[in-house]
């Protein structure tokens, strides 16, 4: 992409609502005072990048309701080194267990196969051992499967309540989008994230009504080899 001059940068900055580097509470009772006095209109979308505290749910709300208004033709929202994570290995965990799920799946299946091998074999004593091993297999598989289910219910529950996922749930939840551009530098964004950001975009897209996403800044995000797919989706979507 092409780089942005100083002055059109400073002239793009200028046509958004500056509220870089408030607190949450501060950054709610702006957006209130600009809902109440109709400000979104004069503006083309919204700075809440280097936010002093978390980015709550209520904010979040605030911010895309804020955009809806905001952008004739369609708002930018920076959240730009904003924590969306969970500051924990949550994501990378889930992440983790869903690989060894798959693995673990594939492994029963072929226990499974083996297991009705077993009984084409003419020898008793042959298919008798084919059979045994079969079930340990499978019952081991069956094992681990619910106990990576329970782990990643829990897991889930916590990734609920992560910023990065009530801001793409919103995005999603909205009948009508008006987010053309967001900003996510530096957010502490995981691969596990973007799997449901690629699928609220996807979402965003095929919609009859609203706009689509059509610019998304990812840079700074330690996204690493585990996003690559999630990665490639998102360019094709673009």
């Amino acid at each position: 992409p092409a780089t942005m001059a100083p002055a059109e940068q400073q002239r793009e900055e200028a046509q958004l609502l500056q509220l870089s580097g408030l607190g949450p509470d501060e950054a709610l009772q702006r957006l209130s005072e600009a809902k109440e006095a109709s400000e979104a209109e004069h503006f083309e979308g919204l700075d809440l990048s280097f936010l002093d505290g978390e980015l709550n749910e209520e904010l979040i709300g605030q911010a895309i309701d804020f955009c809806r208004a905001a952008g004739p033709s369609g708002a930018m929202l920076r959240l730009a080194h904003d924590e969306l994570g969970s500051g924990t290995d949550c994501e990378q965990k889930i992440f983790e267990l869903k690989a060894e799920r798959e693995v673990r799946t594939g492994e029963r299946a072929r226990h499974v196969k083996k297991k009705g091998e077993a009984s084409q074999k003419k020898d008793f004593a042959e298919s008798a051992g084919m059979r045994r091993q079969a079930n340990e297999g499978i019952e081991a598989a069956d094992l681990r499967l619910a106990e990576i289910e329970q782990e990643l219910a829990e897991l889930d529950r916590r990734q609920k309540q992560t910023a990065w996922f009530s801001l793409f749930s919103q995005l999603q939840a909205q009948s009508k989008n008006n987010v053309r551009r967001l900003d996510l530098t530096n957010c502490g964004l995981h691969a596990t994230g973007l799997v449901l950001l690629q699928q609220v975009l996807l979402d965003l897209e095929h919609r009859g009504d609203g706009i689509a996403v059509e610019e998304l800044v990812l840079d700074g995000n330690d996204l690493g080899d585990s996003s690559t797919m999630a990665l490639a989706s998102l360019v094709r979507l673009s």
